[in-house]
């Protein structure tokens, strides 16, 4: 008979232990204690070796079917759900339908009703589902739903989150309102713990009304209650010191207390300290209870120990503007994950949030760089942040009225600068105009032209214009096509955090290479927006309220809010700084006899700019080639550069001429003369982007090496200052006389580059090898020697990472041999660097690898072997009078 728990004698077990306490463990009872722990230990190791099991089958699917995005029959019929992911809430449903692709076809349908599934749930505690193939979501976690369907098995990933208020702790001002929303459920009542402090209506619109802390709870449908902290504070006041420090180009720098006395500028000021911002971001490991607890203002701003912070949620990120659903979060930090896996850089924006429900940073000085100093009747410091500090749409349809021109003159100007630092920035007149793109019939070359212009405005602080990026003066690239580092810039964790659009490390699907882009300080870049408005339409189309952006990669770009309602583009304020010039300055203004970039290396035409700032053009046919003081740089000749295509009409009767054949992708160059202007084609090759026709619109751009008289004649050595020509097949190049990258340059690109006038004035260069014999060639490369001579401006270290030795590449030869490789370096006056090849020698004393030595894009020199394709930048001897 077996009796039931009432029916033992609780005391005589009680007195049994206490008499005997060591019976427990001895004998029988020893063994019987023993095999139970043992058999409940191999319960345990079962169960979890079932779990074990299942969880890597399932596993095993799921990456079967991201790979295959189904599973077939034995008749090759292949089945995928819809929707191999979802992210539901707690009690949310959701029907899976299962598809099917015919062999053969790419065409899916729903699966037949008659068609007999069979559904299952790896963890029906989180998410169940019905013979229908309807989910319910249980609690958080993560699990897989299965559906077997003649013999083939499909797998959908199911992640459920808990429902959440968007706001757990708010700052409001007296008589300041905020809403409050329960995300994933429906909410029945608001409350407040004190409502003289703070008082919430049926809408969950929380209202401050005295200072002081309260909590609003909310309760759902299933008397879940949710909290929410209200602080009623009032604003925080700063404590400012009223700095503002100038750093000079020699390390030097000067402190000024703006609210004493003017700011004194020397000559090359390169950055200025002025201003408070957030900017860093709190990590885990420094966020301190005190910074936690603090009592945060309506703005999101509290001093803790003499520091301000600023807190934000996800709703004040960049996912506010899509008031993005933790679950599409939890969705994007999933996919990151996936990318991670791929060796993919992700968004860890995307990752932070999903994991973190506020972000702290610390106010920290503001970094600007200088980019004139002009003196006259109202002298002036113009700055512009070093980095992207914020972000801001600019919304409105001109930029008089845009919402971004309103932070900047007054909410960013209130928070960054105090009463008295405000007063040293001075206001200005903008021009602002708008844009329309026309090709120039003569270059055959796309430019930005001004088509109209809207009003003028008064601003304080305010965005640089499109015209403004080209400014030599103000240390940019003169070409906006170019992709160039001067224009690149970096951003704060801060803006990185709102969402601005980022480019670092990423991946070449094909060839796995890393591709980087970069600041001058291998820092992630990002896009900022310039004030300056577009016109993409035409007259059939609306003028279209577009405007310019500086993309990652240091280019121009143009971002249409007609096709998203998202602007992924930062900010970098520009303010005037009210100076008094000590000493001499140079202004940085335009020298009056600059001759501009269209007219600079003209057919039979020379320019030079000297080293004093002074310009001078030549007339090859007419002119005395005589240099009237130190040669700074010399445009002369032609090359492939910018892409434009040629008519169809016109190209059907072009006479093509082949140069060059790709032995890799098997692509095929050609090159042709059309209206007096040469062409270049490559067709035939794997890489689409290849495909198209390039004109030979652009000057090369030299740089002078060195000045000697040989035989009576003065002549100067000249080295393009970028790689202007490419080949391929150069695998064999151990010796110079015979290689490909010689062929090269003294047949196709000696041709194309030069007239016959223009040849007249080029030397012939000697090189006698080991056995005595002179090679004679009008253009050729450097040798690893020569690249280390200190003569010519080099560093004598081959190992050392000299700006002298790097070298900026043509779009022709970027795109026509090499793609996009950034590694995240550049050149003295901002390119991107890429590496260029050397002349082979005999003799190989370092061990470069004799057949492609190069100068690597950080200015070392190694051996370079790339697919057998040589990137050379042109020597040439330039005779000269004098």
């Amino acid at each position: 008979m077996r009796c039931s728990p009432r029916h033992v004698d609780k005391s005589r077990l009680r007195g049994r232990y206490k008499s005997s306490p060591k019976n427990i463990l001895s004998g029988g009872n020893m063994k019987k204690t023993c095999l139970r722990i043992f058999s409940f230990c191999l319960i345990i190791v079962l169960l979890f070796t079932e779990s074990v099991s299942a969880y890597a089958e399932y596993t095993d699917l799921v990456r079967e079917n991201k790979i295959d995005n189904g599973y077939k029959n034995k008749y090759g019929v292949a089945f995928s759900v819809e929707e191999d992911y979802y992210c539901l809430f707690v009690g949310e449903k959701q029907k899976l339908i299962l598809k099917e692709t015919e062999p053969g076809s790419w065409n899916s349908y729903k699966v037949p009703k008659t068609t007999e599934i069979s559904w299952s749930s790896m963890d029906k505690r989180i998410a169940s589902v019905n013979k229908k193939g309807v989910i319910t979501a249980k609690k958080a976690g993560y699990t897989y739903i299965v559906a077997t369907v003649e013999g083939a098995k499909v797998v959908c990933e199911i992640t459920v989150v808990e429902p959440y208020l968007d706001y757990t702790s708010i700052g409001l001002g007296k008589g300041d309102s905020k809403q409050i929303k329960l995300i994933g459920s429906k909410a029945v009542s608001f409350d407040s713990s004190d409502k003289s402090i703070a008082v919430v209506d049926s809408y969950g619109i929380v209202t401050g009304k005295k200072y002081g802390t309260a909590t609003v709870t909310v309760k759902d449908t299933n008397k879940k209650v949710y909290e929410c902290k209200v602080n009623v504070t009032k604003d925080v006041s700063f404590v400012r010191n009223n700095e503002l420090t100038v750093v000079y180009e020699d390390g030097n720098t000067e402190v000024f207390d703006v609210s004493k006395k003017k700011v004194t500028i020397k000559e090359h000021a390169k950055t200025v300290m002025f201003g408070l911002y957030p900017q860093t971001l709190v990590s885990d490991s420094e966020l301190t209870n005190e910074i936690i607890d603090a009592k945060y203002d309506r703005d999101g701003n509290a001093v803790v120990d003499g520091i301000v912070y600023k807190r934000i949620t996800r709703w004040d990120s960049y996912y506010a503007d899509k008031a993005w659903p933790k679950a599409d979060i939890e969705s994007s930090r999933k996919y990151n994950n996936s990318q991670l896996e791929e060796g993919l850089t992700p968004d860890v924006d995307d990752v932070y949030w999903a994991e973190h429900e506020f972000a702290y940073f610390r106010y920290e000085p503001i970094k600007w760089d200088v980019l004139s100093i002009t003196g006259g009747k109202s002298p002036r410091m113009l700055l512009m942040t070093h980095d992207v500090i914020d972000k801001k749409p600019y919304g409105g349809s001109t930029w008089e009225k845009s919402p971004c021109r309103v932070f900047l003159n007054g909410e960013f100007l209130d928070v960054a600068f105090s009463e008295e630092e405000k007063k040293t920035i001075l206001p200005v007149t903008n021009k602002n105009n708008v844009y329309i793109e026309k090709r120039n019939d003569q270059t055959g070359e796309w430019t930005w032209v001004i088509q109209t212009k809207d009003d003028d405005t008064k601003d304080r602080c305010y965005l640089l214009s499109i015209d403004d990026m080209s400014k030599e003066e103000y240390g940019f690239c003169e070409s906006l096509r170019e992709d160039n580092y001067t224009r690149r810039s970096s951003l704060s964790q801060y803006a990185s955090t709102l969402g601005v659009s980022t480019r670092g490390v990423t991946y070449r699907t094909t060839s796995g290479c890393p591709m980087y882009s970069l600041t001058e300080e291998r820092k992630k870049t990002a896009a900022y927006m310039l004030r300056s408005r577009i016109n993409s339409g035409s007259e059939d189309f609306p003028v279209m309220e577009d405007h310019f952006v500086i993309d990652p990669e240091g280019g121009y770009n143009t971002y249409r809010p007609w096709i998203s309602d998202n602007d992924f583009s930062g900010i970098r304020p520009v303010i005037n700084v009210d100076v008094i010039i000590k000493g001499t300055i140079e202004n940085n203004k335009k020298n009056s006899e600059k001759i501009n970039i269209e007219q600079r290396g003209g057919k039979n035409t020379l320019t030079v700019k000297y080293k004093d700032g002074s310009w001078q053009s030549f007339n090859l046919k007419t002119d005395a080639l005589k240099f009237e003081s130190e040669v700074e740089k010399v445009y002369f000749g032609r090359c492939f550069d910018t892409r434009c295509y040629i008519d169809e009409d016109d190209e059907a009767e072009v006479d093509w001429k082949e140069v060059d054949t790709d032995p890799y992708f098997e692509g095929h160059k050609y090159v042709a003369d059309v209206s007096g202007k040469k062409y270049l084609k490559i067709e035939g090759s794997e890489e689409g982007w290849q495909n198209g026709a390039w004109c030979c619109d652009s000057p090369i751009e030299w740089i002078p090496l060195k000045v000697e008289k040989k035989d009576g004649q003065k002549r100067i050595l000249l080295m393009a200052k970028n790689i202007v020509e490419g080949c391929y097949g150069t695998n064999d190049d151990e010796k110079w006389e015979s290689s490909k990258k010689r062929s090269v340059l003294n047949g196709l690109f000696y041709e194309y580059a030069f007239t016959k006038q223009e040849r007249k004035f080029i030397g012939t260069n000697e090189i006698v090898d080991s056995k005595g014999k002179t090679i004679r060639d009008k253009v050729f490369i450097l040798s690893p020697e020569e690249a280390t001579n200190p003569e010519y401006g080099f560093s004598s270290d081959y190992r050392d990472k000299d700006y002298a030795r790097r070298a900026g590449i043509t779009s022709y030869v970027m795109w026509s041999y090499s793609g996009m490789f950034d590694w995240g370096y550049c050149t003295e006056d901002g390119s991107i660097a890429h590496f260029w090849h050397l002349r082979p020698t005999e003799e190989d004393p370092k061990n470069y690898g004799n057949a492609d030595i190069a100068v690597y894009t950080h200015g070392e020199i190694g051996g370079q072997p790339w697919c057998g394709i040589g990137f050379l930048r042109p020597v040439i001897w330039l005779k000269i009078e004098g």
